[in-house]
């Protein structure tokens, strides 16, 4: 096999208008179906996308043998179990963020997936912009002396109207922070490398927040302050890490677009870099496609796994928890 077969189960705008051009655009995947629960609705999307079939229930597109792998971008509360679902198919699973909406549902996910020996990945598309790549390997090669504190931030003026799902607590599971805020929280994970295990929060007006202000703590004792709003006209969507040693700026990268600058100061002197791409609203989401296909077909684990999505739900249950007690939350623990 050269090449994985996909099913997209969603017609949603985010499939519409990045994953089912991502899939037809990389070099080792190609769509064979899409699912939605209404059957016309699938049809018109394979056909703007040169999907082979269409359905109408999961099941189906699980029984057809040219599908290897699925894209799960339906809402958040069925996440956990269409990826049960898939994973006892056989199928590999790429799964949108967030993975599920309780620790619980995540793990069973996650052992599932194991004990049926297929790939299960989250859809953090930041892990695969440039800018993120290069400030990790700076972290990582000791370029900027000890780590001492960074901030992240992916907000928006958003409050147009959203799918009706998006307003039922136990659909969606929260706010700003499901939309944009579980890319920064794994970002951070991802550059530096360490692992979050406390955190104190404040959200404006839970259970579907608008604006969160996280403080994040790190294993080896740094921290991290995380905004994400749906109410700011043009942000900074930056990432910044500072150490003893030196410091990263990478500016106007948290986004769906490849897009923004690096720059990196160290004791060396200053360098930035600009990113640009062909099709930036797609080129990261390419990328994204193209690494899971990578560790279906040739072994290894996409850039971020199911523990991954694991840890991401634990960080956002604590986030909630702190938001609602007013106290630091040890991550693992809400």
């Amino acid at each position: 096999m050269t090449e994985v077969g996909w099913a997209i189960i969603s017609t949603g705008r985010h499939p519409d208008a990045r994953m089912a051009p991502a899939i037809n655009k990389a070099r080792n995947s190609r769509l064979v179906a899409v699912v939605s629960r209404d059957l016309e609705r699938a049809k018109a999307f394979a056909a703007r996308h040169g999907a082979r079939r269409a359905y109408d229930s999961l099941e189906a597109a699980l029984a057809d043998p040219e599908v290897q792998a699925v894209y799960i971008a339906s809402p958040n509360y069925l996440h956990a179990e269409q990826t049960l679902a898939a994973v006892r198919a056989g199928k590999h699973v790429l799964c949108e963020k967030p993975m599920a909406l309780t620790v619980e549902d995540g793990r069973r996910m996650v052992e599932a997936a194991r004990a049926a020996g297929v790939k299960l990945g989250v859809a953090f598309h930041c892990r695969h912009h440039p800018a993120h790549r290069r400030a990790r390997e700076v972290v990582a090669s000791g370029g900027l002396g000890e780590v001492v504190y960074a901030t992240g931030c992916w907000s928006a003026l958003a409050l147009g109207p959203r799918p009706d799902w998006w307003s039922r607590p136990e659909q969606v599971g929260g706010g700003a922070i499901m939309g944009t805020g579980v890319h920064v929280l794994d970002l951070l994970r991802f550059v530096l490398g360490r692992e979050v295990v406390e955190v104190f929060a404040y959200q404006d007006s839970p259970p579907i927040e608008v604006t969160d202000s996280i403080l994040l703590k790190f294993d080896d004792g740094s921290t991290a302050h995380v905004v994400c709003s749906r109410k700011v006209a043009y942000p900074n969507n930056d990432l910044n890490i500072y150490g003893m040693g030196g410091r990263v700026r990478s500016m106007g990268t948290i986004s769906t677009d490849l897009q923004g600058s690096l720059e990196v100061v160290t004791a060396a002197g200053a360098t930035t870099e600009a990113f640009e791409a062909e099709d930036p609203p797609r080129a990261l989401y390419v990328g994204l496609v193209e690494d899971f296909a990578r560790a279906v077909l040739e072994g290894g684990e996409p850039a971020a796994t199911g523990e991954d999505g694991l840890k991401n739900i634990e960080i956002t249950l604590a986030v909630f928890e702190s938001s609602r007690t007013g106290r630091a939350v040890p991550v693992g623990r809400a």
